[in-house]
């Protein structure tokens, strides 16, 4: 979000980060039951 806001990367690749940290990070929240 920092990066996105100072012009660092493109919605485009924000938006593709954010997913990849979603599926990494939220699939371990769930104990990995996704």
């Amino acid at each position: 979000g920092r990066r996105f806001a100072s012009g660092e990367i493109d919605e485009d690749e924000y938006w593709r980060r954010l997913s990849v940290l979603e599926e990494q990070f939220g699939r371990a929240g769930k104990g990995g039951a996704a």
